[in-house]
């Protein structure tokens, strides 16, 4: 059985990639793999001070920007 050459997936298709890995080439072709590989680091992998941050205000209750007043209310 072949596997998608990117993702190691068991779908595999003619071009040796799965049907998302597949999706992922046509996005690169739309961009550069460059564009596409920083807006990836951007968006998921973040410093250690930004995750400590968020950590922070999931376990301590901090009051962010997009909570409403009501919602800072009930707790």
């Amino acid at each position: 059985m072949f596997n998608c050459v990117l993702c190691d997936s068991q779908e595999w298709t003619s071009i040796g990639l799965c049907t998302c890995c597949s999706e992922i080439g046509k996005i690169i072709a739309c961009y550069d793999a460059e564009h596409v590989l920083d807006t990836l680091k951007t968006v998921y992998l973040r410093d250690t001070e930004k995750c400590e941050k968020k950590a922070e205000v999931e376990t301590e209750g901090i009051k962010t920007r997009s909570q409403k007043k009501s919602d800072i209310n009930l707790k």
